[in-house]
């Protein structure tokens, strides 16, 4: 009997570049007349989106990735059974497009410190989230390290007969102000947890992500069902237009492109990717290069 073997989403592919390509055109100043387009109205040129505006932009990404991800997941090896893995989909399409630029306002599954006040995010050195059994993690909390308060924490529980509080959380999406610098309270803008059909909410799961947020207005819910993935007449599609529009600037050979607005410290003209500067035609070219276009 042949074992069936886990697989990657095609909405990686499909859905990053325009990810990226959203992120390079408002980091650039050029997202506000498509945002106009698709009915989200901003005044233009808009060097500075607004807040509200921001929120309905996301949801509309995350719905536009919820619907790819519900029809094609992720899949996973379980205990000798292949199952769908629809988060796990939606955190290596928003990786693949910050991976291609190094920079963007969407940053997938970031584990916090929740022994920590406030919650607190665990990073590497250079402010890149740290996955699960890295050292950073384990040896993030100043005095005893989370290893040592895990196992406290087991024993207890074990003792009372309850379940074990959660040392960590890892909220599926967290939006941030500012893309240039890493994870922390006054940098989120929202945390958004996505639930797709039949997916419950953990004990205490929300209450825990407005800890993280500092504030309850910062989280959001987004349920499968809000986001209308069967209905036929959804409106125009905001990723892969992010992805054409960046194609159509660059066809123009940029004379029509605004200048670069820098989110950060950084020249003007130089989209600021953490660390290092690209150029105009280097940003569009390496989002375009990935889009196919």
């Amino acid at each position: 009997m042949t074992t069936p073997l886990p697989s990657k989403s095609t909405c990686i592919a499909q859905m990053a570049p325009g990810v990226a390509a959203l992120n390079v055109l408002a980091n650039t100043g050029n997202l506000c007349p498509l945002l106009n387009e698709l009915g989200i109205t901003v005044p233009c040129p808009a060097p500075v989106i607004p807040d509200q505006a921001w929120y309905l932009i996301d949801r509309k990404v995350l719905c536009e990735l919820m619907c790819c991800c519900a029809d094609s997941p992720n899949t996973i090896l379980k205990e000798g059974v292949l199952q769908n893995a629809y988060q796990s989909c939606v955190a290596d399409t928003v990786a693949a497009a910050r991976d291609t630029v190094k920079v963007g306002r969407y940053v997938p599954e970031v584990n916090h410190d929740m022994t920590l006040t406030p919650p607190k995010a665990i990073l590497h050195s250079d402010g890149r989230p740290a996955v699960w059994g890295d050292n950073a993690h384990w040896k993030h909390s100043a005095t005893t390290g989370l290893a040592k308060k895990y196992a406290e924490e087991r024993a207890a529980a074990a003792a009372a007969g309850r379940a074990r509080n959660p040392l960590v959380r890892r909220p599926d999406i967290i939006a941030v102000k500012n893309p240039n610098k890493p994870v922390s309270q006054d940098n989120i803008d929202r945390i958004y947890e996505m639930k797709f059909a039949n997916d419950r909410a953990q004990p205490n799961q929300l209450e825990d992500y407005v800890k993280i947020a500092g504030n309850d207005k910062k989280v959001v819910r987004i349920d499968e069902e809000d986001c209308n993935c069967d209905d036929g007449k959804r409106k125009k599609q905001l990723v892969p237009a992010a992805a054409q529009r960046l194609a159509d600037i660059k066809d123009r050979g940029y004379q029509h492109a605004a200048k670069v607005v820098p989110i950060a410290a950084g020249a003007a003209g130089a989209v600021v990717t953490g660390g290092a500067s690209l150029s105009l035609p280097a940003a569009f070219g390496r989002v375009l290069g990935a889009a196919g276009l």
